[in-house]
């Protein structure tokens, strides 16, 4: 107990630290007094323009669109989904080029070219991602129907021609 006494007092009285801190009390009174580091001005902004919204008369673009004359899915167009596909269909439809034609007693076949190779399509072939099918064979075109979706839930029809590749 003595002992804990002693070191208590010991501990104690060198906290009496009043002498020893006035330089470090007037070390800080002179920093404060400094001027401080000078300020960057504000850079200057552009007046305020107001937006004036000026289609308020037009479609919300986030309601339905109005009825265009068609029940959803009721075009006579649509793709057969029980048609198997070929391997053509899996191009888009500008990854193709027409490079001849060929005649035969069977009709005539376009020679077309994709990916590097070129294939043989005949009336009623498939082409491109758009259902694309094929209705006509000429000597310099071959003309394709596609049927795309109409975005309203339709399908609509459009003609699309293949021209022969002419080399420079």
């Amino acid at each position: 107990m003595r002992r804990g006494s002693l070191l208590l007092i010991l501990v104690l009285g060198g906290c009496d630290g009043e002498a020893q801190t006035d330089d470090l009390r007037l070390f800080m009174d002179e920093v404060r007094m400094r001027p401080g580091p000078a300020v960057a001005a504000l850079p200057a902004f552009a007046a305020y323009e107001g937006f004036t919204y000026t289609a308020s008369t037009r479609r919300d673009p986030f309601q339905r669109a109005a009825d265009n004359g068609h029940e959803p899915g009721g075009w006579v167009f649509r793709p057969d989904a029980r048609r198997a596909g070929n391997p053509l269909e899996g191009f888009d439809i500008t990854a193709f080029s027409m490079v001849g034609s060929l005649s035969a007693k069977a009709g005539r076949y376009g020679l077309i070219k994709a990916d590097g190779a070129v294939h043989r399509v005949g009336l009623g072939d498939y082409l491109g991602r758009d259902h694309g099918r094929v209705v006509a064979i000429e000597e310099g075109a071959i003309e394709l129907v596609e049927i795309l979706a109409d975005g309203a839930g339709g399908w609509q029809q459009r003609t699309r021609r293949l021209l022969l590749a002419v080399r420079p």
